[in-house]
């Protein structure tokens, strides 16, 4: 079985243990920087080209887009789509989970829990919608962010307005969100396979940051779910297709709130957390799947076009 790496560096954390793991269970893959594929589109048979080469032999791919170039990232995924090879998770779900304006839009509509939220195209108009979302303090995000970046803390309606006219100059729109200060500098990091909790830490910031995320210098330790947050971790991975997914949530006074939905969630701190080989489980998964396509006798008519 031949399986792509799709991230733009194979050295961080969590590509390498993907690749380790991937090498200790005796699977053929390679990494692919999608910054390097060139995208061959006719009437007859899309190809995907890497450095000269055509992928059109992969099995699968495992998406792990960055924010760099992300968009041309995406479009090679969809073109791995047109070209029938398996994604651990489709282009669509990704999509969905890192416009954060749309995540929010499908947890409200999906009747899924998550921190009073106010959205603005216009950085003169965003702080008037203070009073939507609690006031002050407010989180001011960007809508598009990864890794908590594009996420600040405003203390004070002053504050407030200060950062929104920065942000303001990046020609994005903004969500003004409501500030639970019970859980200031937390949060769970749920992470789901196949419809399913395998992990769950709570993560904690260094004490000088209210964001939790590992990547600003937070701890994580394993933590036992509520039965509700249990639940609503399965239903935002399914709601949002994802296969692998890493729910992210808040716990208020007045119960869980989801605060993110990540379609590519790290591997370091869950791993280390629950001492246990995640790399690997998402490995046999994507080799479960692939077969259970393969099985298909539409596979084999399209195959032997």
């Amino acid at each position: 079985m031949k399986i792509g790496l799709l991230s733009k560096s194979s050295e961080n954390y969590s590509n390498s243990r993907i690749l380790e793991e991937a090498q200790n269970l005796g699977l053929d893959i390679i990494h692919i920087d999608y910054t390097n594929c060139d995208l061959i589109l006719n009437n007859e048979k899309p190809d995907i080209l890497y450095n000269g080469q055509s992928l059109s032999g992969l099995d699968a791919v495992i998406p792990r887009v960055g924010i760099y170039k992300s968009i041309y990232g995406m479009a090679v995924l969809r073109h791995f789509e047109a070209m029938h090879v398996y994604s651990l998770n489709s282009s669509l779900g990704i999509a969905r989970a890192r416009d954060k304006l749309r995540t929010l839009q499908i947890l409200s509509k999906k009747n899924l829990p998550f921190p009073n939220s106010a959205i603005s195209n216009d950085s003169l108009n965003a702080s008037k919608l203070l009073d939507k979302v609690g006031g002050t303090p407010v989180i001011i995000k960007l809508t598009e962010g990864l890794q908590g970046k594009g996420t600040v803390l405003a203390e004070t309606k002053q504050s407030a307005k200060s950062i929104i006219e920065a942000f303001g100059l990046t020609n994005t729109s903004l969500i003004l969100q409501e500030f639970i200060k019970e859980s200031i500098g937390t949060d769970v990091r749920v992470f789901i396979l196949n419809g399913k909790v395998i992990g769950s830490m709570i993560r904690s910031s260094n004490g000088e940051d209210f964001r939790s995320n590992l990547h600003l210098g937070g701890e994580a330790k394993k933590v036992k779910l509520t039965p509700r947050e249990r639940e609503i971790a399965v239903k935002a991975a399914k709601e949002f297709k994802l296969n692998v997914a890493g729910i992210d949530i808040l716990r208020s006074d007045n119960g869980s709130l989801i605060l993110e939905v990540n379609s590519c969630p790290g591997l370091e701190g869950i791993e280390k957390a629950m001492d246990k080989n995640i790399a690997r489980l998402i490995l046999e998964f994507v080799v479960s799947e692939v077969e259970k396509v393969k099985s298909k006798p539409s596979y084999h008519k399209r195959t032997h076009l």
